[in-house]
C-alpha cells in the first residue's frame, strides 16, 4: 500500500465520519418556538429618569416575561442587554405567553406617562441546543422579527402562524415580506393584535353573536347553540347530555376558592394553571362535543348565555375552551330563565343625561372606598351627559331607600355581606343598619322602577346560589333581588376583592363609559 492509497482511505473514513456526525446533529435538533424580546424606548427612559428607575423598569418587565414563560412551558435562555431570548415547546404556547407578557407590561406601567414598550418576535422550527444556549435559523429569524417591531408589536413568522389556533390566526395581519440574510426567498410575516379580546371589526359592521341556551332538568341538560346576526331563525335544535352534578359543583367550588385566593393576593400567579385546568374540566362537563367544537372554531365577538335558574351560580365566564377563558375570548352576557316573580315595570333608558348615584363608604370606616368614590366623582363630574350625585360617609339605609328609584345607574363602594343560609339578609352595610335584599324587593314592588344598572363594588357583591331551590326566602341574594326588581345590568364580585383591585376596575369601567 503506497502513501496516496493510505491517504485516500483515510479521507473516505473522514467523510463517512463527517456524514455520521452531520446526521447525528440533525437527529439532535428539537422543534420549538424561539422568542426574542426587546424593550423599546429604554435608552430614552434612562436619559430622562436615571439608572435606578431604568433598572426598576427592566426588572418589572422581566418579571412579566418570566412569569408568562413559566405558565406556558417556556424558559428564558439568556438575557440580551435590555431584552431576553426564550424557548417554548410549541408556537401556540409562545403566542399565549407573548399576549400575556404584553398585557402584564402594559398594566404594570398604567400610571407611567412615558411607558417602555416590549417588542416580541417569534419563529418556529428546528433548533440546536447546546448546554445553556440554542442555535439555528430560527434564532436568527426571531431576532430579525424583533427588529421589525414598532413599539409594543408582536411579529410572528409564517411557521408560527401555521402552528397556532385559528382564533389567533384571525387576529393576525400580514405585513410586507422581508429578506433573511443567506436565503434567496423572502419570508411572510404577520403582526398579532394582542390589545383586544375580540377580533377587531370596523365601526357599523354587523357582528356575529353566539347564543347558547342551557336548560337543566335533574341530571339532564339541553344545550342549543346558534350564531345569530338578524334573529331570522325559526327553529333551534338542541342536544341532550347527562350531567355529573357532584363533579360540576366540585370544580365550581374550587374555581371560587382559586379566585378568592387570587383576589386576596392581588395576583393569580401560580394558580393560573389550576384555574385553567378546572375551567377546561367544566367546559367538557357542561357542553356537548359539538357545542365545544363550535365554540372553539368561532370567530364571534360575543356570547350570550341563556341560562336556566338552576345553573346561574356556576362560573360560566371562566370556562376554558383549551385556548383561553370564555371571558377573554368573548364579551360574555347572561340572561336567566326563572320561575320566580319579576317586577314588570322597567325604567326607560335615558335619551339625554344619565343619572348616576355614587354611594361611597356609607359606614364611614373604609378609607379606600371613600377614595374610590371621590376618584369616580372627579372622573365623571365634567361629563355633560352625566347628572351626578355622591353620597358619602355616614349614609343610612333610609337615605338610600328613598333615592334608588331616581337614578339610571347606582355605584356602591363599601362593605357588604352575603349569607348563603339567609340570603334575604345579604346587602350593603351602612351607617345605623343595612340595606338588604329583602329591602330591595320591597322597594320596587309598586310603581317605582329599579335602576338600569347596579355596580356593586364590594366583596361578595355578585354571589348567589342556584335560583331553583325550594326555600322560604324571598330572594337568593342581593344580585337576585335587583335583577328580579327590574335592573337590566348588574356587576358584582363573587368573592373577596382587594381595595386597589376594585378601584382599578371601576375606574377602568367608567373611563370607557365616559369615552363613549
Amino acid at each position: 500500500m503506497n502513501v496516496s492509497e493510505s491517504n485516500s482511505e483515510s479521507l473516505d473514513d473522514l467523510l463517512n465520519n463527517l456524514r455520521d456526525i452531520e446526521q447525528r446533529i440533525e437527529e439532535s435538533r428539537i422543534r420549538g418556538c424561539v422568542m426574542f424580546t426587546d424593550l423599546s424606548g429604554y435608552t430614552a427612559y434612562l436619559d430622562r429618569y436615571g439608572d435606578v428607575a431604568g433598572r426598576r423598569r427592566v426588572q418589572s418587565a422581566r418579571e412579566c416575561v418570566s412569569a408568562a414563560a413559566d405558565r406556558h412551558n417556556g424558559r428564558i435562555i439568556k438575557g440580551l442587554g435590555d431584552g431576553w431570548m426564550l424557548l417554548f415547546e410549541s408556537a401556540q404556547e409562545a403566542v399565549l405567553a407573548s399576549v400575556e407578557m404584553q398585557r402584564c407590561v402594559q398594566f404594570s406601567q398604567r400610571e407611567e406617562i412615558n411607558p417602555i414598550k416590549l417588542k416580541i418576535g417569534l419563529d418556529y422550527g428546528g433548533i440546536l441546543e447546546d448546554e445553556d444556549d440554542i442555535y439555528g435559523d430560527v434564532v436568527n429569524v426571531s431576532s430579525r422579527l424583533t427588529d421589525l417591531c414598532k413599539g409594543d408589536d408582536i411579529v410572528i413568522s409564517r411557521s408560527v402562524f401555521d402552528h397556532i389556533d385559528p382564533y389567533y390566526q384571525q387576529r393576525c395581519s400580514p405585513k410586507s415580506e422581508f429578506a433573511i440574510r443567506g436565503k434567496s426567498n423572502k419570508a411572510s410575516i404577520y403582526e398579532l393584535d394582542w390589545r383586544a379580546n375580540a377580533i377587531p371589526r370596523s365601526r357599523g359592521q354587523r357582528t356575529e353573536k353566539l347564543e347558547i341556551e342551557i336548560l337543566w332538568n335533574g341530571n339532564e341538560s339541553r344545550v342549543s347553540l346558534r350564531t345569530k346576526e338578524d334573529g331570522s331563525e325559526t327553529l333551534m335544535s338542541y342536544e341532550t347530555h347527562e350531567l355529573e352534578l357532584e363533579t360540576i359543583e366540585s370544580h365550581s367550588e374550587e374555581i371560587q376558592k382559586l379566585i378568592r385566593k387570587a383576589n386576596l393576593q392581588g395576583s393569580i400567579g401560580e394558580s393560573l394553571a389550576n384555574l385553567e385546568r378546572r375551567g377546561k374540566a367544566l367546559f367538557d362537563l357542561l357542553f356537548t362535543a359539538k357545542v365545544r367544537q363550535d365554540i372553539q372554531k368561532s370567530a364571534s365577538s360575543y356570547i350570550l348565555l341563556k341560562l336556566d335558574d338552576s345553573c346561574v351560580h356556576l362560573p360560566w365566564e371562566l370556562l376554558h375552551d383549551g385556548v383561553d377563558f370564555l371571558c377573554c375570548r368573548f364579551a360574555v352576557g347572561r340572561t336567566v330563565r326563572t320561575s320566580q316573580p319579576i317586577h314588570e315595570l322597567k325604567r326607560v333608558p335615558p335619551t339625554e343625561k344619565i343619572h348616576l348615584l355614587l354611594i361611597s363608604d356609607p359606614s364611614g370606616n373604609l378609607p379606600a372606598a371613600a377614595k374610590e368614590g371621590e376618584g369616580l366623582y372627579d372622573l365623571c363630574r365634567h361629563d355633560t351627559r352625566v347628572e351626578l350625585e355622591l353620597l358619602r360617609s355616614r349614609v343610612t339605609p333610609e337615605a338610600v331607600k328613598g333615592r334608588l328609584g331616581e337614578f339610571d345607574v347606582v355605584h356602591y363602594c363599601g362593605h357588604a355581606d352575603h349569607f348563603g343560609d339567609r340570603p334575604d339578609e345579604s346587602g350593603w352595610l351602612m351607617s345605623g343598619g343595612n340595606l338588604t335584599a329583602k329591602n330591595v324587593m320591597e322597594l320596587f314592588k309598586g310603581a317605582t322602577a329599579a335602576p338600569l344598572m347596579v355596580f356593586n363594588n364590594a366583596c361578595y357583591g355578585g354571589s348567589t346560589e342556584a335560583w331553583n331551590k325550594v326555600t322560604e326566602h324571598e330572594s337568593f341574594g342581593f344580585a337576585n333581588a335587583f335583577l328580579r326588581a327590574g335592573c337590566t345590568h348588574y356587576i358584582g364580585a363573587v368573592s373577596e376583592i382587594l381595595d386597589p383591585t376594585g378601584e382599578d376596575f371601576s375606574k377602568y369601567f367608567y373611563r370607557h363609559v365616559v369615552a363613549g
